[in-house]
């Protein structure tokens, strides 16, 4: 029940045959309702004309007695004439079956038929001299005919009004049993008299009339009869009878009673053996006192209703053959209307597995014709957007390896940059400890200068006072000079070394404070936040450079002081040959012992400016070493730099390929907008 036929076949069965079962039902209830209607109208006028029979047949009765029960001839009580009276009624009102005439005690003055006999017992004279008026009696049997009977009584009075008398009429119920008779239609459809008492008086089963069924008592009266089949009778000629229980239908009983009432209606009711009827009942007004009869007519509502049943049976088979027929016709149709669908199914079943190439060959300018021409234009556009879709994918695919090896690339860039980072870091450790190691170095070097700066401003103190010394000698030789011309020229050249000797230890000494600023300022260049590198090479170079030349200038003055000696020990001894010079030479002598300690201060300070030149070689050295790794340094920074650069150019690659694959995407997006799902 889930396929598209199976649901518009149902939907169209039920669309026929709910209008058409609603359509019978709805005909069977009118059908059945005005039928009903007609069956009752029709009971109901059976039943009325049955009432206005009976209603004449006893009317007329009635009259007739009335009429012989006011003639004269009746009056006088006269029995052969009342007898022949009665006889001539009889013959010309085939109705009566007897009549009779009795007088106010209650026996009979004329019949016509039969022995007359006293009355004064039976219950019909008891309740005419009670209640002194006309009346149709209930059905009794009578003892002359020994069948159930109904007579009329109509009190005879004289001229002065005064009852006289009575006569009684037993009418034949033959003509009520024909009328009844005439208007049943078999077992089925029929119609029954009854008294005022209930008692059936007529019926088309007879039985029920001979046994005089009760229908408010729901019994009947049965004569007793003797062993010799004889009917039974008590002392004063009454007949013995019983009251027997009957089987019949209460709701009939309440038809009649209602029937007896008055009213005048239908209804129904199920007999002993289920099977329903239908009634209706209609009073029978009866002249004088009597009490009312009632005509009940009857009909078995299965053949009653036999017309409508075999309508509805062969409306139930025409609408079961259009049934048939709509739902061929609908299989068929479904059939027509529902393959080109059920082809579009299983084309679309294809499509969602992926097979985009088939296309509905139905042609058509109704709706599933168009729906076939939007599948068919659907199927091309989807083809169209898959194969740019595909492109667009094979541009993202590129672009995703592209973007992956240029990732890669980057992440070995990145690698790189890292390791040349940690090299960079280590070679910045190594050169802060060597630029420590060149700090203690130039301390170092700062304090051997300082002691070789103090020994220098001694030795230039004690040149100072050797010069002093050499000054008073001076004069004291100057003369002597005078007397000796071939010492002057020796004196001249030792005044000549002393000078020289003055002039290069001051030069020394200056030399010396230079190189003591110098070693201060590398000190404070490798302490402070200038560049390292070119300080201390600017340092070094000056330091080297100073102290080679205060130790050529120590080895200088060194070598003109042992000149000097080697004179001022020549000059003693020459002075010792004169008495003059003994002064002079104390003096030289003196001047050669001052020249002693310029001497030692001047080894000192040349072992000392030795020292001074190695740490200055110590001091290249590290700045050499502190140079190199500062190339390495820039190196690294280079390198670091280039691949920063390489990087950035592969992210700028990646940039693009992003801007690429945003606008594949863009172009997916759009082509999957441009479907409404």
């Amino acid at each position: 029940m889930h396929s598209l036929k199976s649901k518009f076949i149902l939907i169209a069965v039920t669309l026929v045959l709910v209008p058409l079962l609603i359509t019978n039902l709805f005909q069977y209830v009118i059908v059945t309702r005005e039928y009903a209607s007609t069956i009752e109208e029709k009971n109901q006028a059976v039943a009325s004309s049955i009432a206005s029979s009976v209603s004449f047949y006893i009317d007329g009765a009635f009259d007739v007695v009335s009429e012989i029960a006011d003639e004269p001839a009746v009056t006088s009580f006269d029995r052969q004439v009342q007898r022949s009276i009665l006889e001539r009624a009889v013959q010309r009102n085939p109705e009566f079956d007897l009549l009779y005439i009795q007088g106010n005690d209650g026996m009979q003055t004329a019949r016509s038929e039969g022995v007359v006999a006293n009355r004064k017992d039976r219950w019909w004279f008891k309740q005419l001299q009670a209640s002194q008026t006309s009346f149709v009696s209930k059905s009794y049997y009578s003892l002359f005919t020994k069948q159930p009977i109904t007579s009329i009584f109509v009190p005879i009075a004289d001229g002065k009004g005064t009852i006289i008398g009575s006569i009684g009429a037993d009418i034949q119920m033959n003509e009520l049993q024909e009328v009844v008779e005439r208007n049943s239609f078999g077992k089925g459809s029929y119609s029954f008299i009854i008294d005022g008492e209930g008692v059936i008086v007529a019926h088309p089963n007879k039985q029920y009339v001979q046994e005089m069924y009760n229908l408010k008592q729901l019994t009947k009266t049965v004569w007793l009869k003797g062993k010799n089949g004889q009917e039974l009778t008590d002392e004063q000629g009454n007949e013995l009878t019983e009251e027997q229980s009957i089987d019949l239908s209460p709701e009939l009983s309440i038809l009649a009673k209602r029937a007896l009432k008055g009213e005048t209606g239908t209804g129904s009711y199920a007999d002993s053996s289920k099977e329903r009827f239908v009634a209706a009942f209609k009073p029978v007004k009866l002249p004088g006192s009597s009490e009312r009869w009632a005509v009940i007519s009857v009909q078995d509502e299965q053949k009653a209703y036999a017309f409508v049943y075999d309508i509805q049976k062969k409306v139930l088979w025409l609408s079961l053959v259009l049934a048939v027929s709509a739902s061929l016709a609908i299989w068929f149709s479904s059939s027509l209307l529902i393959h080109p669908i059920l082809g579009l199914v299983r084309f679309m079943e294809k499509a969602a597995h992926g097979d985009l190439t088939h296309r509905s060959q139905y042609k058509s300018k109704d709706e599933i014709g168009q729906l076939t021409a939007s599948y068919n234009e659907m199927m091309d556009r989807i083809g169209s957007s898959l194969k740019d879709i595909k492109a667009a994918f094979s541009r993202v695919f590129s672009a995703s390896n592209v973007l992956a090896e240029t990732t890669q690339e980057t992440s070995q860039s990145v690698t790189e940059v890292a390791n040349s980072i940690i090299e960079v870091a280590e070679s910045a450790d190594e050169q802060s400890k060597m630029m420590q190691d060149g700090v203690q170095v130039t301390e170092e070097l700062r304090a051997v200068l300082r002691q070789a700066c103090d020994g220098l401003k001694m030795a230039c103190s004690a040149a100072e006072e050797t010069v002093a010394s050499y000054e008073e000698s001076a004069a004291a030789v100057q003369s002597f000079m005078e007397q000796q011309v071939l010492r002057r020229d020796a004196d001249d050249e030792a005044a000549d070394a002393l000078g020289s000797i003055s002039r290069k230890a001051s030069l020394v000494h200056h030399r010396m404070k230079e190189f003591t600023d110098l070693a201060h300022d590398a000190a404070q260049a490798a302490l402070g936040e200038e560049a390292a590198d070119t300080a201390l090479r600017r340092v070094a170079a000056h330091a080297l450079h100073a102290s080679r030349g205060m130790q050529g200038l120590v080895e200088e003055m060194n070598d003109e002081l042992n000149e000097l000696q080697r004179r001022m020990l020549a000059a003693s001894a020459e002075a010792s040959e004169h008495a003059e010079a003994a002064n002079m030479r104390s003096n030289f002598e003196q001047l050669a012992a001052g020249l002693e300690p310029i001497r030692s201060q001047m080894i000192s300070a040349s072992v000392k400016l030795g020292q001074a030149g190695d740490k200055c070689g110590q001091l290249s050295a590290m700045i050499a070493g502190i140079a190199t790794v500062s190339h390495r340094a820039s190196d690294t920074a280079k390198s670091i730099s280039a691949e920063t650069q390489q990087q950035a150019a592969a992210m700028d690659e990646i940039s693009h390929l992003s801007d690429s694959l945003n606008n594949s995407a863009t172009l997916v997006a759009e082509r999957i907008r441009s479907f409404r799902i």
